[in-house]
Formats: structure tokens, C-alpha cells, sequence
């Protein structure tokens, strides 16, 4: 383009201007993580508090669910609740015993569940859904796990430090995610 006495002049810089601005959370994201916060601290002190229930109430049924589908599955498997006051059962099998603790079930990954339920904003009646429905769900992943690892400490014994250490830690988390993102994205 040609203007006045034989100039050229270059066309306006149309490029968009990139802006590194860090976004600030909203006021509805601060309040959920506040009431996360809240919720988990109060999960967190219920179990120092009611340690035993949660042994009696999650830790004991996990393991002897998992003990009677070992059994089931030919894996001949013994539970040993004599050290429940001690935060563990334990299964024996023919040549190995395990120590099933809270970590083992995964009932720290359910707590973070409920928590998020908890502080998520909307109805009564969906938290609800999600605390009936995550509860068991997490307790069959529970259950699950620790017939895995039994099983694989019994067919395969060298990978299990690898499937306890890290494969197990995935799952959890990989089903966290999922049953949130399942949850969240539902309505009852």
C-alpha cells in the first residue's frame, strides 16, 4: 500500500498481545477450599478420636472380606484380628504374613472423597448419593486391593513391593479422581 510520495508503510501489527497474568482464585474456589480444609481436618480428628471404630468399622471387615475371597479363590488365607487394637489385622498365607493396616485399605483416599463431597457446593441430596455411594464403592476398592496383593505376594512374589509401593498408590488414585469426576458430574 502506497501512500503520499512513494512510501511504504507496514501494515498495523495485528498479532494478538499475550498477557502472563497468574488467575486469581474465585471467591466460590476460596470458599471450597476452605471448607475442604475444614471437612478434612475434621475427618482427620474424628479417626485420632474413634480410632478403634474405624478398626472395627472399616479396617477388621476389609480384611476379612479379603480373607474369605482368598479362600474362595483357592488361596488358603487366615485372619488374625488379635492385633486390631495395634491398627492391623493380619492375613497368613501358606508362606507368607501380611499386615493389613489403614493404609492398605485405602481409607485415607475415602476420606478425601467424603471431604470433597462435603465441601462441594451443591444439594443435600447429592452429597448424600455421593457419601452412599462412595463408601461402599471405596470399601469393594478397599477389599480389592488387598486380594491383589495377596494374590500377587502368592503367584508372583517379587513383584509385590512394586504393586504395594506403586501400582496400589496409582489405582487409589486414579479411582479417587474417577469417582469424583463420576460424582460431580451426575445429578441424582
Amino acid at each position: 500500500m502506497l501512500q503520499g510520495r512513494g512510501h511504504h508503510r507496514p501494515p498495523p501489527n495485528t498479532a494478538p498481545q499475550r498477557s502472563f497474568r497468574i488467575a486469581l482464585p474465585t471467591r466460590q474456589q476460596v470458599g471450597y477450599a476452605v471448607r475442604f480444609a475444614l471437612c478434612m481436618g475434621l475427618l482427620i480428628a474424628a479417626f485420632s478420636h474413634w480410632e478403634p471404630a474405624f478398626a472395627s468399622l472399616y479396617l477388621r471387615p476389609a480384611s476379612s472380606t479379603a480373607a474369605a475371597a482368598l479362600n474362595l479363590l483357592g488361596i488358603d488365607t487366615a485372619l488374625d484380628t488379635s492385633c486390631l487394637p495395634l491398627g492391623y489385622c493380619g492375613l497368613e498365607t501358606v508362606d507368607r504374613r501380611y499386615h493389613v493396616e489403614y493404609e492398605c485399605t485405602g481409607i485415607f483416599y475415602l476420606f478425601v472423597f467424603l471431604g470433597a463431597v462435603a465441601a462441594y457446593p451443591t444439594s443435600h441430596r447429592h452429597r448424600a448419593w455421593g457419601v452412599l455411594g462412595g463408601i461402599p464403592a471405596f470399601f469393594a476398592l478397599s477389599t480389592t486391593r488387598i486380594i491383589a496383593l495377596v494374590a500377587i505376594g502368592h503367584v508372583v512374589p517379587s513383584w509385590l513391593e512394586f504393586a504395594h509401593i506403586y501400582l496400589m498408590v496409582l489405582l487409589n488414585l486414579g479411582f479417587l479422581v474417577f469417582a469424583l469426576a463420576i460424582w460431580a458430574n451426575r445429578r441424582p
